[in-house]
C-alpha cells in the first residue's frame, strides 16, 4: 500500500502543477474538426495527417475522436498543411499554415468532407460511417445506421452486434459465454449488475453513439468478465456550434418512446445533455414441467403454467460539460439519473401429480407488484493535464454510482384441490448499492514509436439487501412478519490495483503488453444469521497484443489475457426470494471467483467494398460458475450457484461485410465452437462436450436513394449446462427507413420478432430430476417513428479561417 500512496502523491503533484508543464511544451500545435458536409455532424475515426508544404512529406497523424476533433502537438517550426480523409468521403487538403515563434497554434476550425459519388446514403459498411473499425485490442461498431438504433432498446441493438448474443430475458453473452462485463462510457455502473437485463431492455438505443467489443482487454482495464468487455458509449456530440436530434416512436400494444440530445460547443468548452423516455407493455408465458424420480421409478410430476403482464416505464436524464482551463488543462463533469418503474401481474397454475398421473394438489398463485421502482444515479468528475510531447497526459477521474430499488409483491394462493382457505403473503425487497471509483492514469509517448501507460484504480463497492416477508394471520386477519423467511445481507468489496502497459511499433510489427496487480478485500455479512465470511486475495492479470501489418488492407493479430469473474451480491446472498415457494433461487456465500486464460489469433482484410475478419480463439476457465438445481423435498426445488472444476471452449469466428453496387449492403458473422465442462467435483462422472454455433446476418436494400429496407437475423444453437442443455433459438427483425428531408427528417418502421420464434428452452436431466422449461414473450412488436436532426454552426469567421495563438 506504500507504493500506491507514493504513486498517488507524485501524480497528483504533477497534475496540479500546470504552469511548469505548459511552459515546457516544445514546438507548436494544430487543432480542427472533421465534419460531414451534409448533416453538419462530426466524423469520428477520420484520418488527419500533417504534411510539410515543401515536399508533402508526412510528419505525423491522428484519428479524430467521437466529436470529430483532432489535435497534434510538439510540431517543429515550418510550413505545413493537413490532409483529412475518411472512407466513402472525398479527402480534403487544407490551406498551408505556418508554425513559428509568433504562431504557435493553428486552429483550422471545421473541415467539411462530402460523400463521394459512389457512396450510398445510409449504408451499413461504408459511407457516412463504417459499420465497424478494427484496432489492435477492440472492434468499434457505429450503430447509427441500424434501424433498431431509432426505435429499439439497447438490448435490441446488441442483438445485431457480431459476437454478441442476447436471450429472451435480455441476458448478454459474448461468443457464447455469459460472463461479459458491460460498461457505460467505460465505467462500471450498478445498473449493469443485478438488473442488467432489465436496464438494457429499458435503455433507448437512440442514446447510444457506438459499441465497443473487447474480447481480450489490456491490463489497463478491470479484468472482470471472462468473456471480455462490451462498452456502451452514449452520445456526447462534441462538434462545433449547436447540434442535436429528437426522435419519437409509437408502437403497438401500448408502447411509446422518445428522446432528445443536445450539444453546444462554441469553442473552449462543451455542454451536452439528453432526455429519454420509454413505455412498454410486456407479456410473458412460461411452462415448467418437472418429474422427480428415484433409482427405480417415477415419484411425482409437477406442472406450472405462468402468464405475466408487465408495464415498465423509464426516464433517463444526462447532463455534462468539459472545458479547457488552459492549453494544458482540461476538466469536466457529467451526471445521470435513470428511473424505471413497474406494475406487474402474474398468474401461475400449479398442479402436482403422483406416479400414476392422478392430481394430488392444485392451486393458483397470483402476484401483484405495485409501484416497483429502480433508480440509478451517478456522476463523474475529471481533470486532465497535457504534459510535454504529443499525447503526454495525466488524468484523474472520480466516479460515483448509486442504485436504489423497491419491490413490493402481494401474493394470493387459491387452493382448489383439495379445497382449502385462500392464503395471502407479501414480500418487500429493498436493495441499495453504491460504487466509488478512483483512477489516476499517466500516458507517456516515449518516442514516435512507443508509449508507456501507468495507473492506479480503486474500486469500493457496498451492497445492502433487505428482504422482508409477511404472511396473513387468519386469526388476527392481518399480515404479520415471517421471521423465518425475512433476511438481511450486506456485502462489501474493495479492490486496489496498479497497472502498466507498454506499446511499441517496429516497422510493420506492433506490440502492446501489460500487467495488472490487484488486491481484493471482500466481506459477506449474513446479518440475519449473525455470520460473516471474508475472502481476501491477490492476483496478477497479464495481457499481450501482437499485430503484423501485411499492407494497408490486411493485418494479423495475436492476443492473450487473463480474466476473472467475481461473484456479485446476488450470487453470494444465501437467502432465497419466495416469489415461488416451490421453485427457489438462493446464492452461495462460499462461491469462489472463476479465472480464465484467453488467447485469440485473427486476421483482418478490407477494401472499399468488402471486409473480412476471421479468428480462432481458446478459453480455459477454472472454478466455473454454474447454476445447479437441487430438490429440497417432494414439492420444492432450489437453484443455486456453484463452482464446477473446469470449462474449456475453442472456436472459429468469421465476421464479414459487403457493399455491392449502390443497392445492397450486408454484414454477417458466424461463431462455431466446441465447449467442454468438467463437473466431476459435483459428483458427475465424466466431462460433457458439444459442438455448437451462433450466427447473425444483417442486410439492407436501398429501394431508392431516400428509402431503405433492413433485415436482421440471429440464431443460437444448443448450449450445455452441467445438468442438461439449452435448446436452439432464433429471431428475425425487419425495418424500413425513409429520408423525408435528407439529413434532417426521417421516418422509421421496425418490427421485432417477425415470425414469433424467439424463446428460451431449457432441458434438465439428472438422476433425481428431469425438467422442461419453455419461456416465450411478446412478438411482432411494431414501431413507427420520426427522427429530426438539427445543427447550427458556430460563428462563420471562426469557422472558415485559420486562427493563431500568438502567446509565447
Amino acid at each position: 500500500m506504500h507504493i500506491v500512496k507514493y504513486f498517488l502523491i507524485v501524480c497528483i503533484a504533477m497534475l496540479l502543477s500546470p504552469g511548469a508543464h505548459a511552459q515546457s511544451i516544445s514546438g507548436g500545435s494544430v487543432t480542427g474538426y472533421a465534419i460531414d458536409s451534409a448533416s453538419g455532424g462530426p466524423l469520428a475515426f477520420a484520418n488527419a495527417g500533417l504534411h510539410k508544404k515543401q515536399d508533402s512529406a508526412f510528419v505525423k497523424g491522428i484519428v479524430t475522436d467521437k466529436g470529430g476533433k483532432f489535435e497534434l502537438d510538439n510540431i517543429p517550426d515550418g510550413e505545413y498543411y493537413m490532409r483529412i480523409s475518411y472512407m466513402g468521403y472525398k479527402g480534403v487538403t487544407t490551406q498551408p499554415f505556418v508554425i513559428n515563434a509568433q504562431h504557435k497554434h493553428a486552429n483550422l476550425g471545421k473541415i467539411t468532407l462530402a460523400e463521394t459519388e459512389i457512396t450510398l446514403d445510409e449504408v451499413l459498411i461504408t459511407g457516412k460511417k463504417d459499420l465497424f473499425n478494427n484496432s489492435i485490442d477492440r472492434k468499434v461498431y457505429n450503430v447509427g445506421q441500424d434501424i433498431m438504433s431509432k426505435s429499439g432498446s439497447a438490448s435490441d441493438l446488441l442483438q445485431n452486434i457480431p459476437s454478441v448474443q442476447v436471450d429472451i430475458d435480455g441476458n448478454v453473452s459474448l461468443r457464447g459465454a455469459s460472463d461479459v462485463m458491460v460498461m457505460i462510457d467505460g465505467k462500471i455502473s450498478p445498473l449493469m449488475g443485478r438488473d442488467r437485463a432489465d436496464a438494457l431492455q429499458m435503455l433507448d438505443a437512440a442514446s447510444i453513439d457506438h459499441i465497443e467489443v473487447i474480447t481480450d482487454p489490456s491490463a489497463k482495464y478491470l479484468p472482470d468478465g471472462t468473456a471480455g468487455i462490451i462498452n456502451i458509449v452514449l452520445k456526447k456530440n462534441g462538434a462545433p456550434g449547436f447540434n442535436g436530434s429528437a426522435t419519437a416512436n409509437a408502437g403497438n400494444q401500448g408502447r411509446y418512446n422518445g428522446n432528445i440530445h443536445l450539444n453546444y460547443s462554441p469553442g473552449g468548452f462543451n455542454i451536452f445533455g439528453g432526455y429519454s423516455f420509454r413505455q412498454d407493455e410486456r407479456n410473458r408465458n412460461t411452462s415448467n414441467a418437472q418429474r422427480l424420480v428415484d433409482t427405480a421409478s417415477v415419484l411425482s410430476f409437477y406442472q406450472q403454467d405462468l402468464s405475466s403482464h408487465n408495464s415498465p416505464i423509464s426516464h433517463l436524464i444526462d447532463l455534462g460539460f468539459d472545458a479547457d482551463a488552459s492549453d494544458a488543462i482540461t476538466f469536466g463533469a457529467s451526471g445521470h439519473y435513470l428511473y424505471f418503474g413497474f406494475t406487474s401481474d402474474d398468474h401461475a397454475q400449479n398442479i402436482y401429480s403422483d406416479s400414476t398421473g392422478a392430481v394430488t394438489q392444485g392451486y393458483d398463485r397470483n402476484r401483484h407488484d405495485l409501484n416497483e421502482y429502480h433508480k440509478d444515479y451517478g456522476f463523474n468528475v475529471f481533470i486532465q493535464n497535457k504534459l510535454p510531447h504529443d499525447e503526454h497526459k495525466l488524468r484523474l477521474d472520480y466516479t460515483f454510482n448509486g442504485h436504489a430499488e423497491q419491490e413490493n409483491n402481494y401474493f394470493t394462493n387459491i387452493n382448489w384441490f383439495p379445497p382449502a382457505p385462500t392464503e395471502y403473503d407479501n414480500t418487500v425487497i429493498r436493495p441499495l448499492e453504491n460504487t466509488n471509483q478512483l483512477t489516476l492514469d499517466y500516458t507517456d509517448p516515449l518516442d514516435a514509436n512507443s508509449k508507456l501507460n501507468l495507473g492506479y484504480a480503486g474500486d469500493f463497492d457496498h451492497s445492502d439487501y433487505n428482504f422482508q416477508v409477511s404472511t396473513f394471520d387468519t386469526s388476527q386477519q392481518l399480515l404479520t412478519p415471517d421471521t423465518g423467511k425475512t433476511s438481511h445481507f450486506i456485502y462489501d468489496e474493495t479492490i486496489n490495483a496498479l497497472y502498466a502497459t507498454y506499446e511499441r511499433t517496429i516497422g510493420a510489427f506492433g506490440v502492446s503488453g501489460g500487467l495488472r496487480g490487484e488486491e481484493s478485500f471482500t466481506n459477506a455479512n449474513m446479518a440475519s444469521k449473525d455470520t460473516v465470511l471474508t475472502n481476501n486475495y491477490f492476483n496478477l492479470y497479464p495481457s499481450l497484443h501482437l499485430a503484423y501489418k501485411v499492407n494497408e488492407s490486411s493485418e494479423f493479430q495475436l492476443n492473450y489475457s487473463r480474466r476473472v469473474h467475481r461473484p456479485r451480491t446476488e450470487d453470494l446472498n444465501p437467502f432465497p426470494e419466495y416469489r415461488d415457494p416451490r421453485n427457489l433461487f438462493a446464492g452461495n456465500p462460499r462461491l469462489l471467483p472463476e479465472y480464465t486464460h484467453s488467447i485469440e489469433f485473427g486476421y483482418s482484410w478490407s477494401n472499399e467494398q468488402f471486409s473480412l475478419i476471421p479468428s480462432i480463439y481458446y478459453r480455459n476457465t477454472s472454478n466455473t460458475f454454474s447454476r445447479l438445481v437441487q430438490t429440497l423435498n417432494d414439492t420444492t426445488a432450489q437453484m443455486t450457484q456453484v463452482n464446477i472444476a473446469n470449462e474449456q471452449a475453442a472456436g472459429v469466428e468469421l465476421i464479414g461485410s459487403a457493399n455491392i453496387g449502390e443497392v445492397f449492403t450486408s454484414h454477417a458473422s458466424v461463431n462455431v465452437f466446441t465447449e467442454q465442462i468438467d463437473a466431476s467435483n459435483l459428483g458427475y462422472g465424466s466431462s460433457k462436450s458439444i459442438v455448437t454455433w451462433s450466427g447473425a446476418l444483417t442486410f439492407s436494400v436501398h429501394v431508392t436513394k431516400q428509402a431503405m429496407v433492413q433485415m436482421n437475423m440471429n440464431y443460437n444453437a444448443d448450449r450445455l449446462t452441467p445438468q442438461g442443455e439449452y435448446r436452439p433459438s432464433y429471431i428475425i427483425n425487419m425495418g424500413a427507413r425513409w429520408e423525408i428531408l435528407p439529413n434532417k427528417l426521417s421516418a422509421t418502421l421496425a418490427v421485432t420478432d417477425l415470425f414469433h420464434t424467439y424463446r428460451r428452452d431449457l432441458e434438465v436431466n439428472t438422476p433425481a430430476l428431469t425438467q422442461s422449461f419453455i419461456d416465450t414473450r411478446d412478438a411482432g412488436i411494431v414501431y413507427l417513428g420520426l427522427t429530426y436532426s438539427f445543427a447550427q454552426p458556430p460563428n462563420k469567421s471562426k469557422n472558415d479561417t485559420i486562427e493563431y495563438d500568438e502567446s509565447n
